[in-house]
């Protein structure tokens, strides 16, 4: 039998409200982790330079939180960090949500920093179903006109849910006194850093999917009609699933002097944990 697209379509907004899904979405605050003030950061970067290659610096961070209810539709983020270089180089600005710790190169562009070295993104329409996640947030820029961007930490040494974790694929960043990369695959902070478990600042915005009241649903299904009523009898169902040390190295005090942790490199780069300016 040929479908019937305004019945169809009419069965789809009952769908909405039946799911309570917003018509305008708020940027409420979901979740946040804000920055205390004090504690310091850690680099979140991906290294775009080529002549020399510095791609085996790039490093990434990751924290995790919990999603609560039936769900977030997420609007927007904001990464709390510290500028040490030059915002102008930043070829884009990035963020993703993953259900493991772990370095990528894809996820949500389209960030800004702002004033304060801050990372913000709007605009987003991204659900994310009950469940815990980890939040990934970084820059792209070379490092030769660019520095550094470092994400700052917070809840020192009392972290909700896990504490944070880091990544540095290439190798090219700390190693331990026999001379092995630290965080090649994802590791607790507090490994790599030597200092307590911690958590990363950062705020999600958006709003929770909630359960309508009983009558928006009924209003939305009465405009369907006798017709659709007994077409959503036979053939409506909705669900909703929910998804899903210090380093061991002899080092001296590292480069910049307000650092806390961490080793100096033979390098210009900076892998510690390190005060704002």
């Amino acid at each position: 039998m040929k479908r019937n697209t305004i019945i169809d379509g009419l069965i789809a907004l009952a769908i909405v409200a039946l799911l309570g899904w917003p018509a305008a979405v708020r940027a409420d605050l979901l979740y946040s982790q804000p920055y205390d003030g004090v504690s310091p950061g850690v680099p979140a970067q991906i290294f775009t330079d080529t002549s020399p290659n510095y791609s085996s610096f790039s490093t990434q961070a990751f924290d995790d939180f919990t999603v609560t209810g039936r769900g977030w539709l997420v609007t927007g983020a904001t990464f709390y960090g510290q500028e040490q270089g030059d915002p102008s180089q930043n070829l884009s600005i990035n963020m993703a949500f993953l259900t493991a710790p772990g370095f990528t190169t894809s996820g949500i562009t389209g960030g800004t920093e702002d004033s304060s070295g801050n990372l913000n993104f709007t605009g987003l329409t991204t659900f994310l179903a009950p469940g815990t996640y980890w939040i990934d947030g970084w820059v792209n820029r070379p490092e030769l006109t660019g520095g550094q961007w470092f994400w700052d930490m917070t809840n020192v040494g009392n972290p909700i849910g896990s504490e944070f974790y880091i990544q540095n694929p290439g190798g090219g960043l700390p190693v331990d006194s026999n001379g092995n990369p630290l965080a090649t695959n994802p590791t607790p902070g507090s490994l790599v850093f030597g200092t307590p478990p911690s958590d990363l600042a950062f705020s999600i915005y958006g709003q929770a999917v909630s359960v309508p009241e009983p009558s928006s649903a009924i209003v939305v299904l009465l405009a369907i009609g006798t017709v659709g009523l007994a077409r959503v009898a036979r053939r409506l169902c909705v669900s909703v699933r929910s998804s899903p040390q210090p380093c061991g190295a002899d080092c001296s005090m590292a480069q910049k002097s307000k650092s806390v942790a961490g080793c100096s490199m033979p390098n210009r780069f900076s892998f510690e944990a390190t005060w704002p300016r």
